[in-house]
């Protein structure tokens, strides 16, 4: 800054001893004060100390300086700043600006709003242009009367708290479809706003703080529509799983629909549920296997040996298996007809595999059809049976389920009366107390 006039130590010299001052050295006095009218600096009596701005665009009323020398100001208050320095449009209010002319904390004068870094605060009392750090205790919110929001610190941690001035609940809402994110990412953790469907990145613990596989729940767990008795009355110990409600019923139906089942495991082809005993060791309860096998087995050997006894209470029911026709007659046999059986075979509830039927047609020494996995005899097998002119005839069952006419005549041959033991133990479909590895029946 350029300050043209008189210092006090020159002024003091036109007014020594003896000297006699000129009217250029009153006037050079004069100009050195302040004049309330001439400066926009005025006092009254009464009153506060008022400053008038400029005239300029931006009615700056004070320019703070460093130093005087300084070629500018370091700070300007101004009553009318410009909303960009580059531009001439401005917006009345009460402004701090920097040496740039950058409007660093401004006053809206219509709202009063504050904005700090900006001069356009909008409908918000407060606006920051740029990050905001706070440090103390906490920022408080109160808005809409919902009560209080301590934004800063919970129990030692950064976070929000919603109960200083009363219980209340506290809520991330977004709209519906939108997500509220949860980690360093939006892979880590979100919950979908309307739909509330999650998802988590990592282990989830219920009751546990150390989840050991991706969902770990430390008490009792319960999969239901909601209406439950045995767990909401403590009749479930922490580590059990109730699956159903009171009030439904389910499975029971043909194929897939809205009620399949209670509990469906689903699988490739095969499926197990075992029993671990704190160490002693693992046995299993059931052992599915799918696709040409079609088999459950209870009690299989999982190297501790097979199950050593099952006791059933009360009575047992078995279904019994209706009489299976031939996957496929080979070698142009065929059914006999006129009214005499048809080629069959079934397995009863002592895995004893029964033939039946009359067939006909086909070539000496040939196979009638295959019996499927299961109803196989474990060596080849030599039945005597009936043929034309009732004579005997010869029935070789092979273990790969061939059924084969040794001696015969084609006219027609029997397979009623013809018995064996399948190569493993059934009941129907079931392998009770059954040992595939060391082929025993348990007790």
């Amino acid at each position: 800054m350029n300050i043209t006039k008189l210092d006090r130590a020159a002024l003091k010299a036109y007014f020594v001893k003896n000297a006699v001052p000129t009217a250029s050295n009153f006037a050079d006095l004069i100009e050195g004060m302040l004049n309330q009218k001439d400066d926009g600096i005025v006092k009254v009596a009464g009153e506060p100390l008022s400053v008038q701005a400029d005239g300029g665009d931006q009615k700056q009323a004070i320019k703070f300086y460093n130093n005087l020398a300084d070629a500018g100001p370091a700070w300007t208050l101004s009553l009318n700043p410009r909303i960009d320095p580059s531009v001439s449009a401005t917006k009345p209010g009460w402004s701090i600006g920097d040496a740039n002319g950058n409007s660093r904390l401004f006053i809206d004068q219509s709202t009063g709003n504050l904005g700090v870094g900006t001069v356009d605060p909008g409908p918000n009392k407060l606006n920051v242009n740029g990050s905001a750090l706070f440090t103390g205790n906490y920022l408080f919110v109160n808005s809409e009367n919902a009560g209080r929001l301590r934004v800063g610190a919970a129990w030692g941690m950064p976070g929000l708290y919603s109960s200083d001035d009363g219980d209340k609940p506290l809520t991330l809402g977004v709209p519906a479809g939108q997500k509220v994110y949860l980690g360093t990412s939006t892979l880590d953790a979100f919950v979908e706003g309307g739909t509330g469907n999650s998802y988590f990145k990592g282990k989830l613990g219920i009751g546990t703080t150390a989840p050991a596989g991706k969902l770990e729940v430390n008490g009792a767990a319960v999969i239901s529509n909601g209406n439950t008795y045995a767990t909401k009355n403590n009749r479930m110990a922490p580590g059990s799983l109730t699956v159903g409600s009171i009030d439904t019923s389910y499975g029971g139906g043909n194929s897939w629909n809205a009620n399949t089942a209670a509990l469906l495991f689903e699988t490739l082809a095969n499926t197990e549920i075992a029993v671990h005993d704190s160490g002693d060791r693992l046995a299993s309860l059931l052992y599915y296997e799918g696709d040409t096998v079609n088999r459950i087995t209870i009690g299989r050997n999982m190297g501790w040996g097979a199950i050593g006894q099952i006791v059933l209470n009360g009575n047992v029911s078995i279904a019994q298996q209706d009489w299976q026709p031939p996957p496929a007659f080979l070698n142009r046999w065929h059914n006999y007809g006129s009214g005499y059986n048809t080629a069959g075979y079934f397995k009863d509830s002592m895995g004893m595999v029964h033939l039946k039927g009359l067939v006909a047609g086909g070539l000496g020494g040939t196979t009638i059809f295959v019996l499927p996995v299961g109803y196989r005899p474990a060596a080849e097998q030599l039945h005597v049976t009936c043929t034309n002119n009732n004579t005997a005839g010869r029935l070789d069952i092979r273990p790969s389920g061939e059924l084969v006419v040794v001696a015969g005549d084609s006219a027609w041959f029997s397979l009623d009366g013809v018995t064996f033991r399948a190569e493993s133990f059934f009941l129907g479909q079931v392998a009770v107390g059954f040992d595939p590895i060391a082929g025993k029946v348990g007790p």
